[in-house]
């Protein structure tokens, strides 16, 4: 039997808390693909340090150690350039979605759930990964461009428009949004106003009028009302995206922002093309913000959270989501602030 070794050799991965092999890039992540692509093989995955603490268990090797003694290894590089997923999203998208069509594990919408629904296009390319989806009156489905594939438990609301290639991940809620261009929604995530060409991790919300695009935005984020991102300079020039100490060119034109997980973002902000945004920040009270943002910032006072006071904060809004932080979690926003501030 092969194993898979998936490496990192390029990444945001701090931001983003999780193994590169599982950050979705398509209907599917890195991992998830290969193993319906090859069942029989097993995989393991090279972490960093920061990554692994939180994935220890879930890992089940120290890879650090062992993986120079791995029997017919197979090598496959994992890379997060967002700029690059989302440049690749839509083509993506439609490779996972016949990869999980040929493999019987889309399941063709009940007549029922589409009666409701204004369908342009191919009915046979809007498909569930569950039995309890939900679409309402007044809903625009449209697969001209593309498939739309929604989780279990899926609600969408009057007045929303989806144009494929979209997927979005079950108990998600979307109420009166426009969303196109190759998007990806996590799961469990409230949606409102207007996604195009981006990814929203799991648990975040963006629950008012103001656009998403050609964006990255992480898991447990809160957007608030007529907050943007925009994504083309006056100029038209490629974009550059500063990340701590390195400025990354990013070979595009259009590219809005990325937002590590645990940010919240109040209303009415604007945030330029190529911001950056780190893990476990709150920005409010700022029309625009561009640049690199450092972890555990408050903006507009630059003053650090201390983990414990983080912790509090996020905990109040986990608990709307019955979920308890872990050991796991705070050793990682310990290690995160702890890079910072050195």
């Amino acid at each position: 039997m092969n194993t898979i070794l998936m490496k990192e050799v390029f990444s945001f991965e701090n931001m983003i808390k999780k193994p590169l092999p599982l950050i979705r890039n398509g209907i599917l992540n890195d991992f998830e693909r290969q193993n319906i692509i090859t069942p029989q093989t097993k995989i393991v995955f090279h972490l960093n340090d920061t990554i692994n603490c939180c994935y220890a268990k879930y890992v089940g090797l120290n890879l650090h150690q062992d993986k120079d003694h791995l029997p017919e290894k197979i090598v496959i590089d994992s890379e997060f350039a967002p700029w690059k997923i989302l440049s690749n999203l839509v083509n993506q998208i439609k490779i996972d979605f016949t990869l999980l069509n040929t493999k019987g594990l889309l399941k063709p919408v009940i007549n029922e759930q589409l009666s409701n629904a204004i369908i342009i296009g191919n009915p046979d390319l809007i498909k569930v990964m569950g039995t309890k989806v939900v679409i309402h009156k007044g809903v625009v489905l449209d697969t001209t461009a593309g498939p739309i594939i929604l989780g279990n438990s899926v609600r969408i609301y009057p007045f929303s428009t989806i144009e494929g290639p979209v997927y979005i991940g079950e108990n998600t809620e979307v109420k009166s949004a426009r969303i196109s261009g190759g998007v990806l929604i996590g799961h469990t995530c409230k949606i409102s106003g207007e996604i195009c060409n981006s990814v929203m991790g799991d648990y975040s919300n963006k629950t008012h009028e103001g656009l998403i695009a050609n964006s990255y935005v992480g898991d447990w984020c809160n957007i608030g009302g007529y907050s943007n991102t925009a994504c083309l300079k006056t100029d038209y020039s490629e974009i550059q995206v500063k990340y701590r100490s390195t400025t990354y060119e990013t070979g595009t034109n259009k590219f809005g922002a990325i937002i590590g997980n645990f940010v919240r973002i109040g209303g009415g902000i604007t945030l330029m093309p190529g911001t950056c945004i780190d893990t476990c920040t709150t920005i409010v009270q700022l029309p625009v913000l561009k640049g690199y943002i450092k972890p555990f910032t408050r903006v507009t006072t630059g003053l650090k959270f201390s983990v414990k006071d983080f912790a509090v904060e996020m905990q109040a809004m986990m608990d709307r989501r019955q979920v308890k932080i872990n050991e796991e979690l705070l050793l990682y926003w310990q290690s995160i602030y702890d890079e910072s501030v050195n």
